[in-house]
């Protein structure tokens, strides 16, 4: 499916800077409605539009048909929300992605998100790291729901004198309750950044949620 910037631009509704979710109109304004008494993911989102239409196709054809040129053009469009949300990126960002399974990778020949945040570096002219890896685990099926409800990750060595005082941004495929973006965050805070920020191309609107079964994850390796 071609990359067409006017569905991309239709997609980008405003949003809560907060969730994540779509808003009804005018400025962001955190927290929405939706998510108020919610814990926040991270210290914010940035996104490209909701999980529907083009957008969610896109991204369809990126999981399951391996396609690399959408996850650079898609990774292209969202540095480029970076830079609209953050005008003078600092030169001290930090990029990495939620780690995929290694089956999964292996059965589908692309890690869709390091992809993703290969082309957020490269618009943004910063380097990637692997702060973040996949824990392994049981197969979805097995596990409880509160496994089912996030990745399960584990942090990767890394200089925690060097990530002092930086953003990361941790980027991601979809965003759908957030659970693994904030153990993500988690695993990241011994690093002390100043802010971490989940990257995402898309995020699930509230109304069309549903179960979904995640892989397990680590921090670097």
């Amino acid at each position: 499916m071609r990359l067409d910037a006017r569905a991309l631009r239709e997609a980008g509704r405003p949003w809560c800077y907060r969730c994540g979710q779509s808003i009804a109109g005018g400025e962001r304004s955190s927290p929405c409605v939706e998510c108020r008494g919610e814990p926040a993911v991270l210290d914010g989102v940035i996104r490209l539009g909701e999980f529907a239409g083009d957008l969610a196709a896109l991204l369809k054809e990126l999981k399951y048909g391996g396609n690399a040129l959408i996850a650079e053009k898609l990774g292209a469009e969202l540095g480029a929300a970076v830079l609209r949300f953050l005008p003078k990126p600092p030169p001290w960002l930090l990029i990495t992605s939620i780690p995929g399974a290694p089956w999964r990778r292996w059965h589908r020949g692309v890690d869709h998100a390091s992809e993703l945040a290969g082309a957020v570096g490269r618009r943004l002219g910063q380097p990637t790291f692997r702060l973040l890896r996949h824990a392994g685990g049981a197969p979805r099926s097995g596990r409880t729901r509160a496994g089912r409800q996030r990745r399960r990750m584990t942090p990767r060595p890394f200089d925690l004198g060097a990530a002092a005082g930086r953003t990361i941004l941790v980027v991601d495929d979809i965003l759908t309750s957030g659970a693994t973006m904030r153990e993500a965050g988690r695993l990241l805070r011994p690093l002390e950044a100043a802010r971490t920020l989940a990257v995402v191309v898309a995020v699930t609107p509230r109304s069309g949620r549903r179960k979904i079964n995640l892989p397990k994850v680590v921090l670097g390796g």
